[in-house]
């Protein structure tokens, strides 16, 4: 009797031990595949927000690329010519005196597309680092040339964006470029706008090249 006793016993012991390892081993699968799952989530995660960047990217490079085209076209560059022209006098090669209360019609139409630009840059359709590769210069001349006007507007708000945006671009010039022209004088300025009046379509006139300070 007790020998079958013992046998129960063991019995029971044995099948216990199985029972516990077989729950462990299910538990040691589960958590398994639970530490599986969350690395597929966190590599489908991964990948969707590469992909959601090269997206954004790539928009934003149409976007610039469909700028650079208008900087391109016959008639911007006939504006930007007329402009250049009503500011700089030959004969004493000088730049003219804005005049503040009637400043050049292309000058404001110039301003509108820096602030348009702005806009865009602000809400991330535009990349600034990018703004300031394609139209750093442009931008930095058009706003020191438009200084007087601008500071005499009303309000901050009058073509706020363009103007972030070039105190932006003037950080950025700074730190990459260490460029003498981050604040142009009037005969930067006047150089600048000489040599955009013999601009030809499809050139880049917004492109100046930036000496290096010494």
């Amino acid at each position: 009797m007790e020998h079958q006793k013992d046998c129960l016993s063991k019995s029971s012991n044995f099948w216990e031990k199985i029972t516990a390892i077989s729950t462990l081993i299910v538990a040691l699968g589960g958590l398994g595949a639970l530490v599986f799952a969350r690395y597929q989530i966190r590599e489908i995660r991964t990948e969707a927000e590469i992909q959601i960047k090269e997206m954004q990217v790539e928009a934003q490079t149409q976007h610039l690329l469909v700028f650079i085209d208008k900087f391109r076209s016959s008639d911007e560059i006939s504006r930007q010519k007329l402009l250049a022209e009503k500011r700089i006098d030959r004969k004493i090669e000088r730049l003219r005196k804005l005049d503040t209360d009637n400043p050049p019609v292309e000058l404001l139409d110039e301003l509108l597309l820096c602030d348009n630009i702005g806009l865009l840059t602000n809400r991330g359709y535009l990349n600034e680092h990018d703004v300031w590769q394609a139209f750093g210069q442009w931008i930095l001349y058009l706003y020191a040339d438009s200084r007087p006007y601008l500071d005499g507007l009303s309000g901050p708000s009058d073509y706020g964006e363009c103007r972030k945006l070039s105190e932006n671009i003037r950080l950025i010039e700074q730190k990459e470029n260490k460029s003498t022209y981050d604040h142009p004088g009037e005969e930067d300025l006047y150089g600048y706008y000489l040599t955009m009046t013999e601009e030809q379509t499809g050139q880049p006139t917004f492109k100046v090249r930036i000496a290096p300070k010494k």
